[in-house]
């Protein structure tokens, strides 16, 4: 009986020790580690940062919003950045850019302009943010290629294309620019009219004076205004008989 009673106190002390040493030294230190834990979490978070680019625009997929332009970088400031997620722009090397509805697009003198003035080959200041997946997306893209003419390009008209809506215009320095038309472009004709002329009523050889924004590196003209000029008639001058000639010099 003695045997039985001792037997069955030991049963229940092992009983009450199982817990305790079914638990692992590791497991109580994660259980004590957690609010570290939860502060190297906090610190982690994803912070944007911030980063100036210039180079040549290589590539784009269009000019429908939300588009990428691919830029062949230039210069990039600051020069390195460790906490930049993803890879940095480097200098020499492509970088891929996200356009949105957000981006701010400006000219070389910061007049407001939007991506489809955007032309391969342009000379880009870009502005970019980092997202969480590593791409980069623009804030703001200013063309230093593009400008508002500031003095009106006069020439003659000439190579006029009904269906691309352009002509050459030959200056009297002998250079030539491309312009081109859109549905945004006032034309005057003579006789002018308050309504203005069409695209059809230009002609080859009309002296035309035209301002736009003009692609320093394309010399094409998207024009805003185009006047064409008054062809003034000339005036005959009397002219002197041979009879008269002869009396006057009899006199």
């Amino acid at each position: 009986m003695k045997k039985a009673t001792l037997l069955l106190v030991l049963a229940m002390l092992l009983g009450t020790m199982t817990p305790a040493l079914a638990e692992k030294p590791e497991d109580k230190g994660k259980q004590k580690n957690n609010a570290p834990l939860a502060q190297t979490q906090i610190q982690s978070r994803f912070v944007r940062r911030q980063a100036s680019i210039q180079g040549e625009l290589v590539s784009m997929s269009g000019t429908t919003l939300p588009a990428t332009i691919v830029v062949n970088v230039s210069k990039v400031a600051p020069k390195k950045n460790k906490k930049w997620t993803g890879a940095y722009p480097e200098v020499k090397k492509e970088i891929t850019v996200l356009v949105d509805a957000n981006t701010k697009f400006v000219r070389k003198y910061w007049g407001k302009s939007s991506l489809e003035e955007v032309t391969i080959g342009d000379k880009l200041d870009v502005r970019v943010k980092t997202n969480e997946d590593g791409t980069v997306t623009a804030t703001l893209i200013k063309d230093d290629t593009l400008q508002w003419t500031w003095k009106v390009h006069n020439g003659a008209i000439d190579g006029l294309d009904l269906t691309a809506k352009t002509f050459t215009l030959k200056q009297k320095n002998g250079k030539s620019v491309t312009v081109k038309v859109d549905g945004k472009t006032k034309i005057y004709v003579p006789p002018y009219t308050a309504t203005g002329s069409t695209f059809a009523d230009l002609q080859n050889g009309q002296i035309a004076h035209v301002r736009g924004i003009i692609n320093n590196k394309t010399k094409v003209i998207m024009a805003s205004y185009i006047r064409v000029g008054v062809v003034k008639p000339v005036v005959a001058l009397p002219m002197t008989t041979s009879t008269q000639v002869t009396a006057t010099s009899t006199q």
